[in-house]
């Protein structure tokens, strides 16, 4: 069901990928890699993509009925079960899904964590009723972000 992609397909720059990006933008940046393995399925609803070494980061398309996404999720499992995966990221629910079929399918053990997830902001809400003022961060600020 997954198949190799490669920069010049485009896959990252549109289609429905593109309404996630700002979450997924990693991807972009893991594919300037040396060794990328970077998977979609043929109806580019779902990417795989990773750097030799480190963790694989999955995307889905979430308006997907939840059983064809398990489904994808499974299809990826098995195609990748001869490989040495160290993590996964993604979406919660996903990598969560992912992450236990998988170690069903290798019979290895897993555990969940949140190291790190992007959001997009749409709109600015200001402060209303608080002291301060809003301003943009500067490097100056570093210690007050730390």
């Amino acid at each position: 069901m997954f198949k190799p992609f490669f920069r010049e397909d485009k896959v990252l720059n549109g289609g429905i990928f593109l309404n996630c990006e700002v979450q997924f933008n990693l991807f972009h940046y893991i594919f300037e890699g040396k060794e990328v393995i970077a998977l979609k399925t043929c109806d580019n609803n779902a990417i795989a993509i990773q750097n030799t070494g480190h963790a694989m980061w999955l995307w889905v398309n979430e308006n997907r009925e939840k059983s064809k996404i398990d489904k994808i999720i499974g299809s990826l499992c098995n195609q990748l079960k001869e490989s040495k995966l160290s993590s996964i990221s993604g979406k919660p629910e996903f990598a969560k899904i992912f992450s236990e079929k998988y170690s069903k399918i290798t019979e290895s053990s897993n555990k969940i964590s949140l190291s790190m997830e992007a959001y997009q902001c749409q709109k600015i809400i200001q402060p209303k009723n608080v002291q301060g003022k809003l301003i943009k961060a500067e490097l100056s600020n570093r210690d007050i972000i730390i």
